[in-house]
């Protein structure tokens, strides 16, 4: 279990390759109902996600992937994102 103030764990995953494996202070993104936040200790979560995945640094800084689709879960701290391939989808900047 975490404990208060726990950063994220945050994976992106293409189906051939890791692009990002590490610890962050928050994850941002769009589903159909609209933008949403992911905080340390969120419920367990599962939705597709569109447009743009961001990323909250520890350190304060914001790094952002624009995306086609993708489905992302959160379950004890740890947000799994998965993505169709690389091709539709920027770098993480």
């Amino acid at each position: 279990m975490a404990t208060p103030h726990s950063p994220l764990t945050l994976v992106i995953r293409t189906r051939s390759d890791t692009i990002f494996n590490g610890e962050v202070a928050a994850v941002s993104s769009i589903n159909p109902a609209g933008p949403f936040d992911i905080l340390p200790e969120h419920a367990s979560f599962i939705s597709l996600i569109n447009n743009i995945v961001i990323v909250h640094g520890k350190d304060g800084v914001k790094r952002q992937m624009k995306i086609s689709e993708g489905i992302m879960h959160v379950d004890e701290n740890t947000v799994h994102i998965y993505l169709e391939n690389s091709e539709n989808n920027s770098p993480l900047t």
